[in-house]
């Protein structure tokens, strides 16, 4: 596994929802419940270029594994005052047919930008069900099909349906930053970003989390989707800097198993060290040949502490 170094690992391992700049709408579905314990969603972009997402995420008590499958080709998705349709084939993956059904119109209502713009704007909400067919491969490589599914659409101006997707990256989550969701910036966090399988991975360790993000873009008829897989578990004592943040040992804890251990080049003490991470932690993902997490490229932040 051939690796690099990028300064940016944690942002590379954010899962994000087609952009809409110049959409007419968007429709929204689920979460409804499927085999193998997920929980589906679909996000589907009426625009100049239609794309059609599937969320899935399966939330343990200790562990939370997300999987985001984008088509941009293949697909077309309408949005027009009361009616709103998702179709198209998804090569391997299945097929969609969906409509929305029942819409009740909601008053205009005045939407903030999530996205950090400070934009607001008007939207036109639409509440119904999605009824059809939606049938789709799952990562264990097992189908679904989801005849039926609470959803909403939403017609207005750019900035609306923008901040619909804002909302809609914020409930799939991120692959996270590791830092177990209190805000504490400064623990200690070892980060690292190699390329794998024709994507890149990202992963995350601080002292109570473990986060890998995986994003493969689209490949033609053989993968005919972005995908993005992630997975985070929690747990105690998972990253140990040592040395002034010179070593560090990283812990397993859900489906990671093997440890990892961390040394910087050069061996120099400091808030901010760069080297390399060894071992045999590893990653298992439904559907994917198990993943060595080490190589060049570690950075490991306030290991100093």
């Amino acid at each position: 596994m051939r690796s690099r170094f990028v300064v940016g690992v944690a942002l590379a391992a954010a899962i994000t929802v087609p952009t809409t700049a110049s959409a007419a709408g968007t429709v929204n579905g689920g979460p409804v419940k499927v085999k193998g314990g997920y929980q589906l969603s679909v996000v589907g972009v009426d625009a100049k270029r239609d794309t059609f997402t599937v969320q899935l995420t399966d939330a343990g008590k200790r562990e939370t594994e997300h999987h985001n499958f984008t088509f941009r080709k293949g697909v077309k998705v309408v949005v027009s005052g009361s009616r709103a349709t998702i179709k198209g084939k998804l090569g391997r993956w299945g097929s969609v047919d969906l409509r929305l059904r029942g819409a009740k119109t909601s008053k205009d209502r005045d939407e903030r930008s999530r996205c950090g713009d400070g934009g607001s704007s008007k939207a036109t909400v639409r509440t119904g069900r999605l009824v059809g067919k939606l049938r789709f491969r799952m990562p264990n490589g097992k189908s679904v099909t989801v005849r039926s599914m609470r959803a909403e659409s939403r017609a207005g101006s750019a900035a609306a349906a923008a901040a619909r997707d804002c909302a809609e990256d914020d409930r799939v989550g991120d692959g996270g930053d590791g830092d177990g969701g209190d805000g504490k910036d400064d623990e200690p966090r070892l980060m690292l970003s190699t390329e794998h399988d024709g994507g890149r991975l990202s992963f995350v360790a601080t002292k109570r989390s473990l986060s890998l993000s995986w994003v493969q873009p689209a490949k033609g008829r053989k993968q005919p989707a972005d995908i993005v897989r992630s997975v985070a578990a929690t747990g105690s004592n998972l990253l140990k800097p040592s040395d002034g943040g010179v070593t560090a040992a990283v812990k397993s804890a859900g489906t990671f198993t093997g440890a990892g251990a961390y040394r910087a080049d050069p061996a120099i003490p400091g808030p901010l060290t760069t080297g390399t991470l060894l071992g045999s932690l590893r990653v298992k993902l439904p559907g994917v040949t198990p993943v060595t997490i080490a190589g060049e490229g570690a950075i490991l932040m306030n290991g100093d502490e």
